[in-house]
């Protein structure tokens, strides 16, 4: 569906099930030079259990039009207004890489904005790579292939996605193409100077949630565990044999854990 926010119109994806009024909401909210696609094997898993999924495309990223937003406080106000316009009083948010930044950023401003906090692939400091930088400024090519080749474990690289026939890097690969230039360096450089992930989150107080992958290059597990250790009672969750995009690698452990997170 689309809706208008800030006079653009947002894309969203409600999983292929119509919302029904009573159901809890799940808003999944995408990482640095993505859209709502990497969440495919999650919309419509909890779309098809009773909940109202929102899996949106940041302004300027997908489907959505306007301006790409330059830093996670402005991308955590913009969230706050596709809410009004959603009709959502509050969500379980769910956030991957620069999407965990951006639900922290919101949960901390609009505290009853969060039903409940799921982060995946999230550290504390999430610093890029300055020749990943770099390359992404330029516009180039090697800036995805990078993207590309630290997003996923080992084994990954060889195959096994949860849906038939699909190649899990080429299709990363041709999302991250398929993004207008300077898309991936504005996220990445909104990331790399975001400092208020660990003292928002260690004030807190609704049900939190880390997901972390064992093998994961960019936001390495110890990191996510430490920041959930930074918070009395949040839980922390290590997905096996998966790297960065765990959603995709790993789906069905992935799922579990956020089924988890949200009593479902």
């Amino acid at each position: 569906m689309i809706l208008p926010v800030d006079g653009n119109d947002v894309f969203v994806s409600n999983g292929g099930v119509e919302h029904r009024a009573g159901q809890k909401a799940l808003l999944l909210i995408h990482g640095s030079g993505m859209n709502h696609t990497v969440w495919a094997l999650q919309s419509r898993f909890f779309a098809h259990r009773g909940i109202n999924v929102f899996s949106l495309d940041l302004p300027g990223h997908g489907r959505s039009a306007g301006p790409v937003l330059t830093s996670i406080g402005q991308m955590s106000d913009w969230l706050d207004a596709f809410m009004t316009v959603a009709g959502l009083s509050g969500a379980n948010l769910l956030g991957h890489s620069m999407g965990a930044l951006i639900a922290i950023e919101l949960a901390a401003a609009s505290p009853a904005r969060c039903d409940s906090l799921i982060l995946a692939g999230v550290a504390a400091s999430m610093k890029v790579h300055p020749h990943l930088l770099s390359a992404a400024k330029d516009n180039d090519p090697q800036a995805i292939e990078l993207v590309d080749s630290w997003s996923f474990a080992n084994r990954s690289h060889l195959g096994g996605h949860a849906s038939p026939g699909a190649w899990m890097t080429g299709t990363l690969r041709r999302l991250l193409q398929s993004e207008a230039d300077g898309v991936l360096f504005t996220d990445l450089n909104a990331c790399d100077g975001y400092a208020d992930a660990q003292r928002n989150f260690s004030a807190l107080e609704m049900r939190a949630t880390v997901i972390a992958a064992a093998e994961d290059k960019m936001t390495p597990a110890r990191a996510g565990k430490a920041l959930a250790e930074s918070r009395d009672g949040a839980n922390f969750v290590l997905v096996e044999g998966a790297g960065h995009n765990m959603m995709v690698e790993r789906a069905d452990r992935f799922n579990m854990a956020v089924r988890n997170a949200l009593g479902v």
